[in-house]
């Protein structure tokens, strides 16, 4: 794992800043907080699980997730807006 666009390799840490990550996976974003300052244990009760490979992996659900790009109202974060929104409502319609 390396910082973004440097060669330097890390480990991630626990803080509350952001830090943007290149892993063999792709780009990974680890953010310390989220919509004003709310952190990890903030977010648990709008959190769901899903598996990844056998390992389950806790993500945002996509309605909060939808709600704090709202909030956030940067260019591109209503961009992604009307995806985000079309899948919520494919999965309510299973």
């Amino acid at each position: 794992m390396a910082i973004r666009g440097g060669s330097r390799r890390t480990r991630p840490t626990s803080n509350r800043g952001h830090e943007l990550l290149e892993t063999a996976l792709g780009d990974l974003d680890v953010l310390g907080t989220l919509d004003e300052g709310l952190e990890y244990s903030d977010l648990l009760p709008d959190a769901v699980t899903i598996d990844i490979d056998g390992m389950p992996l806790r993500v945002l659900s996509l309605r909060r997730l939808i709600e704090i790009k709202e909030k956030a109202g940067r260019p591109k974060d209503l961009a992604v807006l009307p995806v985000l929104r079309s899948t919520l409502d494919r999965i309510g319609k299973g």
